[in-house]
Protein backbone atom coordinates (compact mmCIF):
# COMPACT_ATOMS: atom_id res chain seq x y z
CA UNK A 1 0.00 0.00 0.00
CA UNK A 2 1.26 3.43 -0.71
CA UNK A 3 1.32 6.49 1.41
CA UNK A 4 -0.72 9.19 0.59
CA UNK A 5 -0.07 12.89 0.24
CA UNK A 6 -3.04 14.80 0.59
CA UNK A 7 -3.48 18.75 0.81
CA UNK A 8 -3.99 20.01 4.10
CA UNK A 9 -7.28 21.50 4.41
CA UNK A 10 -6.74 25.14 5.11
CA UNK A 11 -10.51 26.32 4.39
CA UNK A 12 -13.06 26.61 7.48
CA UNK A 13 -15.30 23.87 5.73
CA UNK A 14 -15.22 20.25 6.69
CA UNK A 15 -14.62 17.38 4.55
CA UNK A 16 -16.70 14.16 5.75
CA UNK A 17 -15.53 10.98 3.53
CA UNK A 18 -17.36 7.56 3.82
CA UNK A 19 -15.76 4.06 1.62
CA UNK A 20 -17.18 1.35 1.15
CA UNK A 21 -18.20 -1.52 -1.46
CA UNK A 22 -21.39 -1.55 -2.67
CA UNK A 23 -24.39 -2.94 -0.55
CA UNK A 24 -22.30 -1.89 3.16
CA UNK A 25 -24.27 0.63 4.05
CA UNK A 26 -22.54 3.83 2.76
CA UNK A 27 -26.23 5.39 1.55
CA UNK A 28 -28.25 4.74 5.07
CA UNK A 29 -25.35 5.91 7.11
CA UNK A 30 -25.01 9.12 4.53
CA UNK A 31 -28.15 10.09 4.27
CA UNK A 32 -27.98 9.71 8.57
CA UNK A 33 -24.70 12.13 8.60
CA UNK A 34 -26.41 14.26 6.31
CA UNK A 35 -29.82 15.26 8.37
CA UNK A 36 -27.95 14.86 11.41
CA UNK A 37 -25.57 17.61 10.46
CA UNK A 38 -28.27 19.78 7.99
CA UNK A 39 -29.85 19.84 11.90
CA UNK A 40 -27.14 21.50 13.53
CA UNK A 41 -25.34 23.23 11.22
CA UNK A 42 -27.96 24.17 8.87
CA UNK A 43 -29.07 22.36 5.22
CA UNK A 44 -27.39 25.57 3.64
CA UNK A 45 -24.21 24.45 5.35
CA UNK A 46 -24.23 21.21 4.42
CA UNK A 47 -22.87 20.07 0.73
CA UNK A 48 -23.51 15.86 -0.01
CA UNK A 49 -21.67 14.77 -3.11
CA UNK A 50 -20.40 11.43 -4.83
CA UNK A 51 -17.50 10.24 -6.42
CA UNK A 52 -16.90 9.23 -9.15
CA UNK A 53 -19.80 11.65 -10.67
CA UNK A 54 -22.64 10.99 -13.32
CA UNK A 55 -19.98 11.91 -15.65
CA UNK A 56 -17.85 9.33 -15.58
CA UNK A 57 -20.37 6.99 -14.29
CA UNK A 58 -22.57 7.59 -17.61
CA UNK A 59 -19.43 6.98 -19.98
CA UNK A 60 -19.46 3.73 -22.29
CA UNK A 61 -16.52 2.73 -20.37
CA UNK A 62 -18.04 2.66 -16.76
CA UNK A 63 -21.04 1.41 -17.77
CA UNK A 64 -19.28 -1.52 -19.16
CA UNK A 65 -17.23 -1.95 -16.36
CA UNK A 66 -20.44 -1.64 -14.29
CA UNK A 67 -22.75 -3.86 -16.14
CA UNK A 68 -20.71 -6.19 -18.33
CA UNK A 69 -20.56 -10.05 -18.07
CA UNK A 70 -17.10 -10.19 -19.92
CA UNK A 71 -14.79 -8.16 -18.47
CA UNK A 72 -11.77 -9.24 -20.87
CA UNK A 73 -12.30 -6.37 -22.99
CA UNK A 74 -11.99 -3.79 -20.40
CA UNK A 75 -8.56 -1.83 -19.77
CA UNK A 76 -8.78 -1.02 -16.05
CA UNK A 77 -5.89 1.32 -16.53
CA UNK A 78 -8.36 3.56 -18.29
CA UNK A 79 -11.45 2.79 -16.02
CA UNK A 80 -8.59 4.30 -13.44
CA UNK A 81 -7.63 7.07 -15.17
CA UNK A 82 -11.12 8.04 -16.28
CA UNK A 83 -12.02 8.08 -12.58
CA UNK A 84 -9.25 9.71 -11.08
CA UNK A 85 -9.97 12.74 -13.63
CA UNK A 86 -13.38 13.09 -12.96
CA UNK A 87 -12.37 13.13 -8.81
CA UNK A 88 -10.06 15.80 -9.55
CA UNK A 89 -12.50 17.99 -11.48
CA UNK A 90 -15.12 17.69 -8.74
CA UNK A 91 -12.97 18.39 -6.05
CA UNK A 92 -11.53 21.37 -8.20
CA UNK A 93 -15.41 22.52 -9.18
CA UNK A 94 -17.68 21.41 -6.10
CA UNK A 95 -15.28 20.21 -2.58
CA UNK A 96 -12.85 23.13 -2.98
CA UNK A 97 -15.12 26.06 -3.17
CA UNK A 98 -17.49 24.57 -0.70
CA UNK A 99 -14.78 23.98 1.53
CA UNK A 100 -13.94 27.89 0.74
CA UNK A 101 -17.10 28.85 1.76
CA UNK A 102 -17.08 26.66 4.83
CA UNK A 103 -19.79 24.01 4.43
CA UNK A 104 -19.48 20.94 5.83
CA UNK A 105 -19.09 18.27 2.38
CA UNK A 106 -19.82 14.52 2.93
CA UNK A 107 -18.37 12.30 0.66
CA UNK A 108 -19.99 9.16 -0.89
CA UNK A 109 -16.40 7.73 -1.81
CA UNK A 110 -13.01 9.54 -2.60
CA UNK A 111 -9.41 9.05 -3.66
CA UNK A 112 -9.14 6.02 -1.39
CA UNK A 113 -11.40 4.20 -3.83
CA UNK A 114 -9.07 4.58 -6.27
CA UNK A 115 -6.41 3.79 -4.62
CA UNK A 116 -7.59 0.54 -3.17
CA UNK A 117 -8.54 -0.03 -7.41
CA UNK A 118 -5.26 0.88 -8.19
CA UNK A 119 -3.41 -1.57 -5.41
CA UNK A 120 -5.33 -4.13 -6.63
CA UNK A 121 -4.04 -4.59 -9.94
CA UNK A 122 -0.87 -6.67 -9.87
CA UNK A 123 1.84 -7.61 -12.24
CA UNK A 124 0.89 -4.63 -14.66
CA UNK A 125 4.09 -2.75 -15.33
CA UNK A 126 2.50 0.21 -17.82
CA UNK A 127 -0.01 0.31 -14.74
CA UNK A 128 2.70 0.93 -12.14
CA UNK A 129 4.11 3.27 -13.80
CA UNK A 130 0.58 5.16 -14.02
CA UNK A 131 0.15 4.57 -10.50
CA UNK A 132 3.89 6.29 -9.93
CA UNK A 133 2.51 9.14 -11.64
CA UNK A 134 -1.01 9.68 -9.58
CA UNK A 135 1.27 9.14 -6.22
CA UNK A 136 3.89 11.92 -7.21
CA UNK A 137 1.68 14.31 -8.55
CA UNK A 138 -2.15 13.83 -8.50
CA UNK A 139 -2.82 12.91 -5.02
CA UNK A 140 -1.64 16.15 -4.14
CA UNK A 141 -4.70 17.90 -5.64
CA UNK A 142 -6.72 16.21 -3.15
CA UNK A 143 -7.80 17.44 -0.20
CA UNK A 144 -7.02 15.17 3.10
CA UNK A 145 -10.65 14.97 4.89
CA UNK A 146 -10.91 15.22 9.03
CA UNK A 147 -12.91 11.90 9.07
CA UNK A 148 -13.20 8.42 6.67
CA UNK A 149 -15.58 5.94 7.48
CA UNK A 150 -14.84 2.45 6.14
CA UNK A 151 -18.14 0.68 5.63
CA UNK A 152 -17.48 -3.44 4.59
CA UNK A 153 -20.03 -6.22 5.69
CA UNK A 154 -18.94 -9.11 3.78
CA UNK A 155 -19.73 -10.81 0.41
CA UNK A 156 -22.79 -12.29 1.91
CA UNK A 157 -24.79 -9.71 3.34
CA UNK A 158 -23.63 -7.18 0.57
CA UNK A 159 -24.78 -9.51 -2.12
CA UNK A 160 -28.46 -10.14 -0.60
CA UNK A 161 -28.59 -5.83 0.29
CA UNK A 162 -27.83 -5.67 -3.49
CA UNK A 163 -30.25 -8.32 -4.82
CA UNK A 164 -32.90 -6.71 -2.53
CA UNK A 165 -32.03 -3.21 -4.13
CA UNK A 166 -32.40 -4.66 -7.34
CA UNK A 167 -35.21 -6.06 -7.13
CA UNK A 168 -36.86 -3.11 -5.47
CA UNK A 169 -35.21 -0.85 -8.78
CA UNK A 170 -37.28 -2.89 -11.03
Amino acid sequence: MCKLTLRNNEYPGRLIVFEGTDGAGKTTMIAMTEKYLSKKLGAENVVTVKQPTDMSRKTKLFQKMMYSENHDEIDYRAVQLLTMSDRIQHGTEIIEPALKSGNTVICDRYIFTSLANIENVKGDLVFAVVVREFREIEFSYFILNICTCFFHFGFTSEFFRLSATTKTAQ
